[in-house]
């Protein structure tokens, strides 16, 4: 019951210092994250809130029901104080705050930072809140305390909470014989020596971080993270790829000799150096994502001039805009990424004992059997996957009964299902190789050329409807959508009317990766098929009242950053996307 109190206090405290009275976001308290922070999530809290509207957002049902979980608190008066005025409670006015993860080989640690601007105020706060009567351990100036759940450390200029998870557990049910005539003592017993391992570890880890370096004096590329101050930021190093690959190998039993050392090795030399960046910001009419990956040396090096490629403009012609739902397009260098992608793999397989060798040999046989570049240059690898509408099919499935004796009848039955008009479109690149993979699948019946010689049927007992394949001018077209296969439309394409228009055909054939989804199309659609209620039916108009779009555009590259840029578009452009987005968690909550 103390657990679940105290976890229900910690993420009221997360929630409200979100749109706390005035906490700004400064680069001082930044200073304190350690050099071995693997992930770090940060919000600029001032801006967050001078954009929340916080007056209206007080009024709001959903925050209201957060003031009536802090009242069956014994505390109320104090937790409402972080939601009206965080300066009571002494934090400070001036710092934003962080959350970040940091892991060894037997804990995975999660850390919460946020200043302090006066320590007696906050001493209390911490006692009322979290203390239950305990006294909190004294060095010099900074306060230190832990339980089995939770470590917290303060001083007159920032707290730090600290929480976890053991990446070495054992349970301590399969550590004592049910049938042992002790077995309660004995699970007791092993629950508080579980316990108070637990608390030594947040305890010192809080003062191990003390003496750590400052993770903004060791990287300049978190530096970078820093300065852009978004409203929400994460930052990430790739060792948290690596630890989680190592330690997910270790729960394969088959796997647990993998050569860990050589495989740190191999990961370093590659991967030494990546980063990722994702910065938030909530704009007037929009919500905004962009996301920039650095490569190391190595990594930028293999993957020049993936991206240089584009889709194919001769796809706008098989594009429909009037009954376009949403699109996904992309161009990538299939030679390098396949490369790419192998030297990433091939420390992992190497590192495997005894199959290891086997299947790297095995690969570089295979290389020589094949011919890599008539594969490489099979496709362009550009793609456009368009969907148009949403379809409600009739499926038929075997079902079982069973008698009394367990003697089974197969049954048929049918159920609807809801599924795509949709169109994929890919360019050939070695046409003399293609047509005996064309041939292969003819003699296989698995394509029948129709008639008329125009396109062919794909034919398969699991798909509900007919899918078709065309091609014309080295242009693979794969679709459901029959009123594309008309004669004319084949060879010359819809008609100029119908076509995209020049913003949504630029960010398809421009980009080496685009996504458009229009919102209130896609939920018009799905409205028709699903049987909403009305209290869905309710939701599904407030949607597409407020949204417009979602739309990606990538790969920029720049030296060894990647940048994407994702963008939810709302109807409204002149009003904050946070306020609208708070009045629809407001409006959903009331439902």
């Amino acid at each position: 019951m103390y657990k679940f109190e105290l976890m229900r206090k910690a993420s009221i405290l997360l929630t409200v210092l979100l749109f706390s009275y005035s906490l700004g976001y400064g680069q001082n308290l930044s200073q304190k994250i350690p050099e071995d922070a693997l992930i770090v999530f940060s919000i600029n809290a001032e801006q967050v809130r001078q954009k929340a509207d916080m007056e209206s957002l007080m009024e709001m049902e959903f925050i209201q029901q957060i003031e009536q979980e802090l009242s069956k608190s014994d505390n109320q008066a104090l937790l409402s104080a972080i939601y009206s005025d965080p300066q009571s409670i002494g934090l400070n006015a001036e710092d934003g705050y962080y959350y970040f993860m940091q892991a060894n080989d037997s804990m995975l640690y999660m850390n919460f930072l946020f200043g302090i601007s006066d320590k007696a105020h906050f001493d209390n706060f911490v006692s009322q809140t979290f203390l239950n009567g305990i006294t909190p351990t004294q060095e010099e100036k900074t306060s230190y305390f832990s339980t089995k759940t939770l470590g917290i450390r303060w001083d007159e200029q920032y707290a730090l909470f600290v929480g976890g998870v053991p990446l070495k557990k054992k349970s301590i049910y399969s550590q004592v014989d049910y049938d042992d005539p002790e077995y309660d003592q004995k699970i007791d017993a092993l629950r508080e020596e579980r316990d108070t391992w637990l608390s030594k570890q947040w305890l010192e880890h809080l003062k191990a971080s003390e003496t750590k370096k400052s993770l903004m004096k060791e990287s300049a590329n978190f530096n970078n993270f820093i300065d852009k101050a978004p409203d929400l930021g994460l930052w990430g190093n790739w060792k948290v790829f690596q630890l989680n690959l190592i330690q997910g190998l270790k729960e394969v039993r088959e796997l647990r000799n993998i050569d860990q050392v050589k495989l740190f090795e191999s990961l370093n030399a590659l991967l030494g150096g990546n980063y990722l960046h994702m910065y938030g910001n909530f704009e007037n009419g929009k919500i905004t994502l962009e996301t920039q990956q650095y490569l190391s040396e190595k990594l930028a090096k293999l993957s020049e001039g993936m991206y240089d490629k584009r889709p194919n403009p001769e796809y706008l012609k098989y594009i429909d805009k009037n009954n376009l739902i949403g699109f996904y397009s992309m161009a990538i260098d299939i030679e390098k990424l396949v490369n790419m992608t192998w030297t990433i793999y091939k420390p992992f397989l190497e590192s495997i004992p005894e199959y290891g060798p086997m299947a790297h040999s095995s690969m570089e046989i295979l290389g020589l059997l094949l011919d890599e570049q008539a594969l490489y240059n099979l496709m362009k690898g550009d793609l456009v996957l368009s969907i148009s509408a949403m379809m409600e099919v009739e499926r038929e499935y075997t079902s079982y009964e069973y008698d009394e004796d367990f003697n089974y009848t197969e049954i048929k039955k049918t159920k609807k299902e809801a599924i795509p008009e949709f169109t994929a479109l890919m360019g050939i690149g070695n046409k003399e190789n293609f047509e005996i993979i064309l041939r292969a699948l003819l003699r296989t019946k698995i394509l029948q050329p129709t008639e008329d010689g125009l396109y062919y049927e794909i034919r398969a007992k699991e798909l509900p409807i007919a899918f078709y394949l065309a091609i014309q001018d080295d242009i693979i077209l794969l679709t459901n959508n029959t009123s594309l296969l008309d004669k004319k439309v084949l060879k010359k394409g819809l008609k100029k009317k119908y076509r995209l228009e020049k913003e949504r055909a630029e960010l398809m054939t421009e980009n080496a990766q685009s996504l458009y989804l229009d919102i209130p199309r896609l939920l018009t659609n799905l409205e028709k098929i699903e049987k909403a209620n009305s209290k869905e039916l309710t939701v599904i108009n407030k949607l597409k009242e407020e949204a417009d779009n979602m739309n990606l555009v990538g790969v920029k590259v720049e030296g060894n950053k990647l940048t994407s840029n994702f963008e939810l578009v709302l109807q409204n452009d002149k009003q904050n996307s946070l306020k609208i987005l708070t009045q629809l968690m407001n409006f959903l909550f009331h439902l």
